[in-house]
């Protein structure tokens, strides 16, 4: 008989059965008709409100994508578009937590807005253990294209008590016009010192594996980086300890936008007119008009 109904299974005696389509715990008796108790239970307004609620429900199955399938690719593709373009907006991921519920209210009919799933923590996951890796080699790729040499630059600044010290690298690639420039290491320390720095700078070459093409260290035109003005090379400043350690031929190029900017501050100061003042008047004078602000 079970085999006749497969919606049954056997209940607490052998004389009653459980519909499996019903609110669990429905036992029906058979003990006086047999299978025709069985048939009236299938045709009662009890069960055919639990069969057009189990087939109005949606499966679980069908928020996931199957294995190797196409609809499975084009689900990692958007988990991965989607951190990349946030990640371009801005770093913060807080909006992506109520992303995966906005698409699935936004289109309703898609199936792979039901199957998409990104909130931070995935986001943070897609971003620091793909995304980064795959921008640094890709950073790196110069190192396959006979590029024999390159130059290294860094500078740091302060967010919220971390020093965070950014490390790109410079090379020309007449293929692709010119001087290129790529990030490749940007991390926190703990400290401003030249030697940190210095090591800073090294560690990362090193990892890159591009030690012997740099030829080259730029930085800002402080004391901590150059040393002063005449570029002290015995002196304890991040461009004399690279000098020791990466090579003795290496080049220091300073900051063009600073030592223009000292020009400007010095040869202001050698004027017999107050230039800032000057400044500041004039835009008194026009900042509340819009025309001439724009």
């Amino acid at each position: 008989m079970q085999s006749k109904y497969p919606c049954f299974k056997k209940g607490r005696n052998e004389w009653e059965a459980e519909c499996l389509v019903c609110k669990p715990g429905t036992y029906i008796s058979a003990s006086y008709k047999g299978a025709a108790d069985l048939k009236s239970h299938l045709v009662s307004s009890k069960h055919s409100k639990a069969v057009r609620g189990d087939s109005a429900s949606t499966k679980v199955t069908s928020y996931f994508a199957t294995t190797g399938s196409k609809k499975e690719d084009q689900v990692t593709a958007a988990r991965v578009h989607m951190p990349f373009t946030q990640l371009s907006i801005t770093i913060v991921f807080l909006s992506m937590d109520c992303t995966s519920s906005l698409l699935k209210k936004t289109f309703p009919d898609s199936d792979l807005a039901k199957k998409f799933s990104c909130a931070r923590t995935k986001t943070e996951a897609i971003v620091t253990s793909v995304l980064a890796p795959y921008s640094i080699k890709s950073a790196l790729s110069f190192e396959e294209n006979d590029i024999a040499y390159c130059a290294v630059a860094t500078d740091g600044s302060s967010h919220d008590g971390l020093k965070l010290f950014s490390v790109l690298v410079q090379y020309f690639d007449w293929k692709k016009g010119g001087i290129q420039s790529r990030l490749i290491q940007f991390k926190n320390r703990h400290n401003e010192t030249a030697d940190t720095i210095a090591g800073y700078v090294k560690e990362t070459l090193e990892k890159s594996g591009l030690c012997e093409k740099c030829v080259a260290f730029t930085g800002d035109n402080c004391n901590t980086m150059f040393g002063g003005l005449r570029r002290n090379e015995l002196g304890n400043n991040v461009f004399a300890k690279l000098k020791k350690t990466l090579s003795t031929s290496l080049i220091g190029v300073g900051c063009p936008a600073h030592v223009l900017n000292n020009c400007v501050h010095y040869g202001a100061e050698r004027m017999s007119i107050d230039i800032e003042n000057i400044f500041n008047k004039i835009y008194q004078y026009f900042y509340i008009y819009t025309e001439q602000n724009n």
